[in-house]
């Protein structure tokens, strides 16, 4: 992995459903609390391209699985994303979405 200080807007993840793409494998970023893992992603409804954070292990696991499914990859893999309820500390929910 390298490391990169990133400049993008950061997907803030609520309640809703959003279904995304990755047009990255996670790599390690400087963030204002340190290095933290994160990857690419595009929101396929807008077509608009964020930064996601991966520190959650709710968000991880899920993702990591995918990863492993794909061969080490997950550039190109689609999937919908929300959080369990608006807490801050609320768990990320993930599930696996067609081309």
């Amino acid at each position: 992995m390298s490391i990169r200080k990133e400049k993008g807007a950061r997907l803030v993840v609520g309640t809703d459903w959003v279904p995304i793409e990755f047009v990255s494998d996670p790599f390690i970023t400087v963030t204002y609390r340190g290095y933290a893992v994160a990857i690419h992603i595009r929101v396929i409804a807008t077509q608009l391209e964020y930064t996601l954070l991966l520190g959650a292990k709710s968000l991880s696991d899920p993702l990591e699985h995918l990863r492993e499914q794909s061969g080490g990859v997950l550039t190109g893999r689609r999937c919908a994303i929300r959080k369990t309820g608006p807490e801050r500390t609320a768990t990320y929910e993930v599930r696996e979405i067609g081309k």
